[in-house]
């Protein structure tokens, strides 16, 4: 596993993310997939010191978005899965953060600390929008992405390297 500059902070029932300021180029094609695409750091007031990271039980990485992102975020869940796509509930949420401040080509932090999940699983994002759904994505509306493969949890600081989202299709 490795960390990256994502963080979400889980505690008790409460929910935030931070960030770290880290310039870095991905690439992004016509259609807003990355393929050279300069990413910008998400800022909003709801994202918790980096040093969160740092942390026994923290667990650490971004959600990325496209460059053709459009519309008003109204929840960011994070979840963990066994596999992927989804077809019921998660096995874990690890945190929903209300009204993220992201926008086009930027990198949203998340830390969740305290990380108590142990096992492989993969991580799954929603990226619910105004006009979207809740717990499940609506098509073209909603942004979701994954981690490519699952990840070994095991109670010890962790990281995930960047999810990038895309708008939701097939649900």
């Amino acid at each position: 596993m490795r960390v990256h500059d994502l963080c979400i902070t889980v505690l008790a029932a409460s929910a935030l993310a931070c960030t770290s300021a880290k310039d870095d180029t991905s690439t992004a094609d016509d259609t807003g997939t990355l393929a050279e695409l300069e990413l910008t750091d998400s800022t909003g007031p709801e994202i918790p010191d980096p040093s969160i990271c740092e942390e026994d039980r923290a667990f650490c990485g971004t959600v990325v978005t496209p460059a053709n992102f459009t519309g008003t975020p109204r929840s960011l869940a994070i979840a963990l899965y066994t596999s992927i796509p989804p077809a019921g509930p998660p096995n874990a949420i690890l945190a929903e953060i209300a009204a993220p401040s992201i926008g086009p080509s930027q990198r949203y932090p998340v830390r969740i600390q305290p990380m108590l999940e142990t096992g492989e699983y993969y991580i799954w994002v929603n990226l619910y929008m105004e006009g979207g759904g809740e717990w499940m994505p609506v098509n073209e509306v909603d942004y979701t992405g994954a981690s490519p493969s699952p990840l070994t949890l095991d109670g010890t600081v962790g990281e995930f390297d960047p999810i990038t989202v895309e708008v939701a299709s097939g649900w």
